[in-house]
Order: C-alpha cells, then sequence, then structure tokens
C-alpha cells in the first residue's frame, strides 16, 4: 500500500510539474479580442470584481447567451484579486488545468488501482493539443471550471458507489449543480456515471441490479434536464440559437457525423488546429456517410467487446455522448466544431486508448521499462506540440494570422485579425481585411459598422456613412451602426439627422455611455436642457472616466447657474486627467461665480501654461 502511495504522489508531482512548465508562457499573453471583452475586459459588472450586485446579476443575466453563474464568480475573483493584469487571470486558468489533471489521475487510480496507466491518461489529458484552446483562453474559463466539478463528482460518486449513503449522494447531486453552473455541457454526467457503474466499478457484480442503478441517477437526470431547459431558453431568446431555416436537420446531422470523427483524427494529428472553424452550410454526402458508417462499425464492435475490453466500450461511449450536447444537432453559433469542446469528451477516448494499448502490449509481454520508454516519448512529443500551439494563443493578431493559415473561408478570424490590426493602427491592413469578411459574408453585418468605423478614423465621412447605412438595411436594429452612423452625421454638422440615429441607439441598447452623452450634448444644442442633463448624468454613471461626458455635463451646470456642481465635475475632469486649457478655464469660472476669485486665478494661470507649452 505504501509503495502504491508512494508511486501516486510520485505520478501527481510529475503531472502538476510537466503541466505548468508546457503552459508556463501564458502569463505574458495578452486577453483576446474575441469573447475575452465580453467575459472580462469590456464587463463592467466583472470589473466591479467580487461585490453583492455582481453575485446576484451572475445568476440572473443571460450575458454572452448563456447561464453559467460559477463562470461570472471566477472571473470576478480574478478581478478582485489581480484587476485586468492577463497574465494571473491566464495563470488561474492553469492552475485549475492543473487541479483536472491531477484529479482524473486520482479518481483513474482510485477506480482502477492501475498507478502507471491512470497517470498516462492523465497526461494525455493535461498535454493534447486539443486542450490547449480551453486553458489559454480566458473566456473557456468555464471548460475549466465544469471540469473542475466533473471530477470532484466522479470522486466523490467512486465512495458512494462503495459505501452507499444519502450524504455522499447529496454531495453527488450538489457538486453536479455545482458544474452545471459553471458550464451546462456537463448534462451528461449522470450517463457517464452509469457506464462507470458497468466498469470500472463493477456495481453489478454485487448484486445490485441495472434498475436500481438507473433510478439512482433520476434525480442527477431531473438536474441535467432543468439545466438544458433552461441553457435552452437563454440561447432562444438572445438569437444564439440557428433556425432549421439556416441550418436543416440533415445538414446538421451530416455536420456532426463528420465532426465526431474529424475531432478523432485531430486527437492522433493535431497539426491544423483553429479557434474557429466555419460552418460549411452542407457537407458532401459520401463523407458524411462514411463518418457515420464508422461511427456506427466503432460502437457495434465495442459493444461486442465488453466482457473482453470493458474499458473499449466505456471509453468510447464516454465520447460519443458527452459530445452530444455541442455536437450541432442544437446548432449554437456560426462554428461547424470547436476544439474546446474536446475538453471532457476526449477523456473518454484517452482511457479507451491507454487501457487498450496497456492490455495489447502485456498480452505481446513487452518489457516494462521499453513500455515506459514508449510512455515519455509520446508525453515529451504532445509537449512539443502542445507547446506549439500554446504560442498562436500568445496574442489576437497571432490567434487569427494562424487561423486564416490553416482554414478557408475563415470570415471570423478575418474579422478579428482586422479588429486586432485597428488596435495597432494598422488600418489600411485591417480594411483588406474587413472588405474580405464583406466578400465571403454579406450578410455580416458587425464588418459594415467595423469597417466603417475605419473609414472615418481616416476622413472619408462619406463612405463610412454609406456602410453604416448597409448595416441598418440588413439590420435596423443593430445599435452600433446607429451610434456610429449618429456619430459621422455630428462631424458632417447634420444634427437632426445624428439626433434621430442617437435616439434610436438609446432605445435599442439604454445603457452605453457613448450614446447618451452624445445625446445630451445633441439636447443641449437644440435647447433641451433638462433632457440633455438626465442623458449627461447616466452618461457620466455608466462611464464615470469619459472626460467627454463629464465635460459636457460641467458645462450644462455651468450654463444653468448650478456654478458649485460645475466645479465639482470641472475639478473630477482634471483628477482624471489629461487636462486642457480649457477644463482650467471652465473650473477658473465656476470658481469666479462662486466668489472664490483667488483659486480662479491660480487656475486661470494654470491655463496659461498649458496653452503655451502646447503652442509651437
Amino acid at each position: 500500500m505504501k509503495t502504491v502511495r508512494a508511486k501516486a504522489l510520485l505520478c501527481a508531482v510529475l503531472l502538476a510539474g510537466v503541466t505548468l512548465a508546457v503552459f508556463r508562457p501564458v502569463q505574458d499573453f495578452d486577453f483576446l479580442n474575441y469573447d475575452d471583452p465580453g467575459y472580462v475586459t469590456r464587463n463592467r459588472t466583472v470589473q466591479k470584481g467580487l461585490t453583492a450586485e455582481g453575485a446576484l446579476w451572475a445568476f440572473t443575466t443571460t450575458d454572452v447567451s448563456n447561464r453559467h453563474p460559477l463562470t461570472w464568480l471566477s472571473h470576478m475573483a480574478d478581478v478582485e484579486f489581480f484587476g485586468l493584469d492577463s497574465g494571473r487571470h491566464h495563470l488561474v486558468s492553469v492552475a485549475l488545468h492543473v487541479a483536472n489533471v491531477i484529479l482524473m489521475f486520482l479518481v483513474l487510480l482510485t477506480m482502477t488501482g492501475a498507478v502507471w496507466r491512470s497517470a498516462l491518461a492523465a497526461a494525455l489529458f493535461s498535454l493534447h493539443p486539443l486542450h490547449v484552446e480551453s486553458v489559454a483562453w480566458v473566456a473557456e474559463r468555464k471548460d475549466l471550471l465544469s471540469g473542475l466539478f466533473w471530477w470532484l463528482t466522479l470522486a466523490v460518486y467512486v465512495g458512494y458507489a462503495r459505501k452507499p449513503g444519502a450524504v455522499r449522494y447529496l454531495l453527488v447531486a450538489v457538486l453536479f449543480s455545482c458544474g452545471l453552473m459553471a458550464k451546462p455541457m456537463v448534462v451528461t454526467l449522470p450517463l457517464v456515471l452509469l457506464l462507470l457503474d458497468f466498469w470500472p466499478l463493477k456495481r453489478g457484480a454485487d448484486g445490485t441490479r441495472p434498475h436500481t442503478l438507473v433510478m439512482e441517477k433520476v434525480p442527477l437526470l431531473l438536474l441535467s434536464l432543468a439545466s438544458s431547459a433552461a441553457t435552452w431558453f437563454v440561447q432562444q431568446s438572445s438569437g444564439a440559437m440557428r433556425t432549421l431555416t439556416v441550418y436543416p436537420l440533415g445538414v446538421r446531422v451530416e455536420n456532426a457525423a463528420l465532426s465526431y470523427v474529424t475531432y478523432i483524427h485531430n486527437m492522433f494529428w493535431p497539426s491544423s488546429l483553429s479557434v474557429f472553424y466555419p460552418h460549411p452550410g452542407a457537407v458532401p454526402h459520401w463523407q458524411a456517410a462514411l463518418a457515420g458508417f464508422l461511427l456506427l462499425l466503432v460502437t457495434a464492435l465495442s459493444l461486442r467487446r465488453t466482457g473482453s475490453s470493458p474499458w473499449f466500450a466505456v471509453g468510447w461511449l464516454w465520447y460519443l455522448i458527452t459530445l452530444v450536447p455541442v455536437i450541432g444537432i442544437v446548432q449554437v453559433g456560426w462554428q461547424a466544431m470547436a476544439d474546446r469542446y474536446t475538453y471532457l469528451p476526449l477523456a473518454g477516448l484517452f482511457i479507451a486508448l491507454v487501457w487498450g494499448c496497456g492490455e495489447a502490449l502485456e498480452r505481446r509481454r513487452v518489457a516494462g521499462v521499453r513500455i515506459a520508454l514508449i510512455s515519455l516519448a509520446l508525453v515529451a512529443a504532445l509537449s512539443l506540440a502542445a507547446r506549439s500551439q500554446l504560442m498562436h494563443w500568445r496574442s489576437s493578431v497571432a490567434l487569427f494570422e494562424h487561423a486564416l493559415s490553416v482554414t478557408e473561408g475563415n470570415y471570423v478570424a478575418h474579422h478579428n485579425l482586422a479588429t486586432a490590426l485597428v488596435s495597432k493602427g494598422r488600418l489600411a491592413e485591417a480594411e483588406s481585411h474587413f472588405r474580405e469578411v464583406i466578400r465571403l459574408r454579406p450578410d455580416y453585418e458587425r464588418t459594415y459598422v467595423s469597417l466603417g468605423a475605419v473609414l472615418s478614423r481616416e476622413g472619408r465621412h462619406a463612405e463610412a456613412g454609406s456602410l453604416f447605412l448597409e448595416a441598418l438595411r440588413r439590420d435596423p436594429g443593430f445599435p452600433e451602426a446607429h451610434y456610429n452612423m449618429g456619430s459621422v452625421l455630428l462631424l458632417l454638422g447634420d444634427y437632426s439627422r445624428a439626433l434621430h440615429h442617437f435616439e434610436s441607439a438609446a432605445r435599442i441598447r439604454p445603457r452605453h455611455g457613448g450614446t447618451q452623452n452624445n445625446l445630451g450634448a445633441l439636447y443641449l444644442k437644440f435647447g433641451r436642457r433638462e433632457e440633455a442633463l438626465a442623458h449627461l448624468r447616466l452618461a457620466v454613471e455608466l462611464e464615470p472616466s469619459s472626460l467627454p461626458a463629464r465635460r459636457n455635463l460641467a458645462a450644462l451646470l455651468a450654463g444653468s447657474g448650478r456654478h458649485s456642481r460645475a466645479a465639482e465635475e470641472y475639478r473630477e475632469v482634471l483628477r482624471l486627467g489629461p487636462a486642457s486649457p480649457g477644463d482650467h478655464l471652465g473650473l477658473a469660472e465656476a470658481l469666479s461665480r462662486m466668489g472664490k476669485e483667488a483659486e480662479a486665478r491660480e487656475h486661470i494661470s494654470l491655463a496659461q501654461r498649458l496653452s503655451d507649452a502646447t503652442s509651437p
């Protein structure tokens, strides 16, 4: 027993060490411009850290077309402790992955007693390049967190299976519920528990009837059903779920069959992995038929060999079942498949592969040293492949340039690469990528707005306006298009039409600081002071650090005779900085009206110094 424990401890330390070594570079990685803004970098609630208001929001919001309160709380905790330090956020994800690897090893070891096989299966789980996406992408924290509760649930369930009791069962249910609140993809866990009852737990061998084992899972299945219903409602109401008109059922089934086989191909040869795989819209029938035939053949073989090779059936069915929620029969988003979907499903194939190869090598009486060397070579190769794949995730530019190099027609990669290039001031390159998106996907309205914004920055306002109008023709309820169209009309001096577009944007998306600020400024221009005041106050509430909103509010307050409040706003502008001569002059005027002449003269002097410093 002591020897087994010593081996287990050694394996756990080695697994943790190798995983940390391979994924260490993430501490220098940026946030990405794909999903990370919605989860962290532009999510105002998350950026407040852990608050009572945020906790309530986490359990009620349907942002990013999902319901996963524990994932939201995890991101809030990161911000609470690390702010927006992207490296620390990434390291938390790595720590969760390490925990999942160790838990997988310990669960397999507890169930089977096989130290080296359990360790090798966990190593494959840790280092496979298909799993890099879940670890290196902050927005995919939900994969890691749901995985943590998946393995914790299995760990407790093993204890329950060997010594049933109400407390243990309740803990299983609680941990499973936590997994569902991290990512609803774990709804298939009750079915996996039934597989584990067959092997390696062998619960039927102790006289437990199959009917009893099934009935035992009913409460867990009801939790799965409730979570599935809630997720379906959220994704349906948010528009994330694609209709049968877009992707008919036949196309979905064919793509699902091909995706199952493609994931397996990528497991053995992970050479062209991408953050986004465009949905083909239609799959060649012969490919879908061949994929379906292979899936049925392997399933039949696994079921036929349940007596001699139970690990084969359990691992294979684990893979098939756990992918069902994301295989595309219920199509969410525009992707054909995604590497992150394999985070838990591949564990089944790794179990089948390791136990199958182990059995074969033992039958052939291959020396233990040779098996160890083969295993080490495999781990080394995967470590190199994982590190290579990991480096594509260091920045948005690197990630989407790689995606374009390994996929065709990848409009999402073009769009996000262009967005990243805009942030670096490379506008000409960005424009070419945005135009390529329009060529590939003319119905991708967001690109018209993004390209229009680039042209507007270059002073090509008329061209930009035509793109915003095209976006509105395709989607009249697109708030960004209304906002940008209003901004162009402001620059062109067409204030009445600009007001119309800002009002439309505010009706659709009322809590957008820029829209509220522009509305306030226009209402003030048209003499509608009370309306202007309401909108400017809301703009400052939504974006407390917005200098334009505070300047507009200060000017309105000063013009209304509320000099004390105007002075407060000007002081806040100066605190936030950088200050302009006009800010000091505005504060000086308010102070003078309040009778504070000495302080007013100080700010007049500061305004003069700033003006002299910036004069050519």
